[in-house]
């Protein structure tokens, strides 16, 4: 018998940058016989019942243990109906038990877990330096390329993260155009440009001015240096940036996934500022667009009109919100 104790909740009142599990943590025992994931479909009725408690839904507890048979077992759903009394090795057993005690005893995403999440409907490699990259990111990926169309152009995104906007921007544009595409992406983050670096290189994306996507680490346009110092006249017709919107006082809103193991600085804003960084891209931004040239940036929830009125006044036109799937207004495009 094998007894985990499942994190439901922590405490709200302490800082979210401590990453620690609070001695309030509300737990709940999960009790599995080894013996009830002796085969595939038996492992992913465990599985199932297991995650329950810290799922949204039944659903959501039915995709991860699909998810986590097939990652790590190589078991796809169709496999388990096909053959649903085959064994599992002991290996097998072993690596679903050590993912299963990091997801309910830490809760820890299933994306670190595995070291993969799905984007743009390709996998990148993930770990806790960088966002697990959220689906309604990619309204902001599709924004891009619209701006961009089929013809030559230049982009930079900054806070690249994963690199899984740039990398599919980059994918898709050559799917799409047969115009040439420069690519540049910065973070501040040493450790989330080697993911970023990584993704790029499993898709086969150079790291070169001439070709594929070149990284730079830095603050925000700081990190362009390298660029500017040998050509001061340097500039893009197309800036995104998913910034940090989320007011440090609203971390007791977030999941435990979330504020206990997401990098904090690529989720805050300073305290009580969540347009601080939407500000410091409209007043910057001005010195390295082209004449025409469009800023991109996702939008926190309840954040649209103040990012709307911060552009309008920088100067910028041509400004454009776009809702999600659930209606919110999620990205923002403006023309300088």
């Amino acid at each position: 018998m094998i007894r985990f104790k499942t994190l439901l909740c922590t405490s709200a009142k302490e800082p979210v940058s401590l990453r620690k599990f609070y001695t309030t943590s509300v737990c709940k025992d999960v009790i599995l016989e080894k013996s009830e994931i002796d085969t595939r479909q038996s492992a992913f009725k465990a599985l199932k019942l297991a995650l329950e408690p810290i799922c949204h839904s039944y659903v959501q507890a039915e995709t991860e243990a699909n998810w986590i048979l097939e990652s790590l077992c190589q078991i796809s759903p169709e496999a388990r109906l096909q053959s649903p009394n085959t064994a599992l090795s002991g290996e097998q057993k072993n690596h679903l038990l050590t993912a299963l005690e990091a997801r309910l005893t830490e809760r820890k995403p299933l994306q670190y877990i595995l070291h993969e999440a799905h984007f743009y409907g390709r996998v990148f490699y993930v770990d806790n330096a960088v966002l697990i990259p959220r689906p309604e990111t990619e309204l902001l990926t599709e924004a891009c390329l619209s701006i961009l169309g089929s013809r030559d152009s230049s982009i930079l995104e900054i806070g690249t993260g994963s690199g899984a906007v740039i990398c599919s921007i980059a994918i898709e544009y050559a799917k799409r155009s047969s115009g040439k595409l420069l690519c540049i992406a910065t973070d501040i983050s040493s450790a989330a440009l080697a993911v970023a670096r990584k993704n790029a290189q499993s898709f086969g994306l150079e790291f070169s001015l001439d070709s594929g996507i070149p990284f730079y680490c830095g603050d925000c346009f700081e990190a362009l240096m390298p660029i500017t110092a040998q050509n001061p006249n340097f500039k893009l017709d197309l800036i995104l940036w998913n910034p940090p919107y989320i007011d440090p006082e609203e971390a007791h809103t977030l999941t435990e996934e979330v504020k206990a193991h997401e990098p904090y600085s690529a989720l805050f804003s300073p305290a009580n500022d969540p347009l601080y960084f939407y500000r410091k891209l409209a007043h910057e931004a001005q010195s390295y667009l082209k004449p025409g040239g469009w800023v991109a940036v996702e939008l926190g929830a309840g954040l649209s009109e103040g990012v709307k009125v911060l552009f309008q006044s920088a100067g910028y036109q041509n400004i454009q919100v776009k809702d999600d799937l659930n209606g919110i207004p999620r990205v923002l495009t403006a023309q300088y």
